[in-house]
């Protein structure tokens, strides 16, 4: 009954959103598509749009949604009530109804097995420890459902943090809150973030885009805002209707898809496989266990990075050799 209850609202806010006759029809599919990982309104061009310049993972509800709710909901509760430990508690809380909302994929819900471990280290006074969270989170899900193994959201979801934790050292210090170690780790987690799908997006759409990664350090930037905006605009429409923030959003997709458009437009920047080509299933299982064996031996972030993109690399010549 309570699935049901998360499933018919978010069919109610969909519906909702349908007959909303101030948003787009590109806005209307983003909208839905951000918040609630349900493609299904985006109309065709938008989803193609956003597929060439290997932007997609947006829709696709993760870390990156699950963290910026989590943090959302900490800090309104951190100004409504005085005790920490009641702060990570009800965050926590609120973040696992937003996951029953998006319909518990295999994404969302490691991410937010993730951040339960790592909230969790801190109401329990432990070490934090990024890789033991994700190998946890891979146990949880492969527990209740042995078939996430053979989920394209599972094994990228798994790979892409795998590729982050990897190559990310801890932001300790005064100079991690500054605006050029920010840009710093934004352009870190996005290479990394391309280098470790690389092999598995090419094995699945036979297409990538260079120019992704500059396009989606943009991005990391804005989307927060963003995101957090469409919130309050689902929450507040749903009891006043709110026209200019309608129009707002309307804008914002606007100049989101000029900006996208212009890395599309490059066209030396996609590179394009033969529908037959095929990667070897054992070099998708072979990649993150280099990465995880070669860890110790790579102290610096430089040489991670530097393995990091020979290694796929690597593996995808040797397919094209096969």
């Amino acid at each position: 009954d309570m699935l049901s209850f998360w499933h018919n609202l978010r069919t109610g806010i969909k519906r909702h959103l349908k007959i909303n006759e101030i948003l787009t029809d590109d806005a209307r599919g983003f909208v839905v598509a951000l918040t609630l990982g349900d493609k299904s309104l985006m109309p065709l061009s938008l989803m193609q749009l956003f597929s060439n310049t290997g932007t997609m993972h947006l829709f696709a509800v993760s870390g990156l949604h699950v963290g910026i709710c989590c943090v959302f909901f900490k800090s309104i509760f951190m100004w409504l009530l005085p005790r920490p430990r009641l702060h990570i508690s009800l965050s926590l809380l609120a973040t696992f109804f937003y996951v029953l909302l998006v319909g518990y994929s295999a994404s969302s819900c490691r991410a937010f097995i993730m951040i339960c471990f790592l909230y969790g280290s801190a109401l329990f006074c432990r070490k934090r420890n990024g890789f033991s969270s994700l190998g946890w989170a891979a146990l949880v899900l492969l527990f209740w459902n042995p078939d996430f193994v053979n989920s394209l959201g599972f094994q990228l979801s798994f790979t892409v943090v795998l590729g982050i934790l990897y190559v990310m050292e801890p932001q300790v210090g005064p100079i991690a809150c500054s605006k050029i170690r920010i840009a710093l780790s934004s352009a870190k987690v996005s290479l990394s973030a391309f280098l470790s799908s690389s092999l598995l997006i090419v094995d699945c759409f036979h297409h990538i885009n260079l120019l992704s990664i500059s396009l989606n350090i943009i991005l990391v930037f804005i989307i927060a805002p963003i995101f957090i905006f469409i919130l309050f605009f689902l929450i507040l429409d749903i009891f006043i209707p709110m026209d200019y923030m309608g129009e707002c959003i309307n804008t914002i997709i606007h100049f989101m898809k000029l900006i996208i458009s212009f890395f599309d437009s490059i066209a030396i920047a996609h590179i394009e496989f033969p529908a037959s080509f095929d990667i070897p299933n054992v070099f998708h299982l072979l990649f993150p266990l280099f990465i995880i064996s070669s860890r110790p031996f790579l102290p610096n972030i430089r040489s991670r990075l530097i393995f990091l993109s020979c290694c796929p690399l690597s593996l995808l010549v040797l397919s094209l050799g096969s």
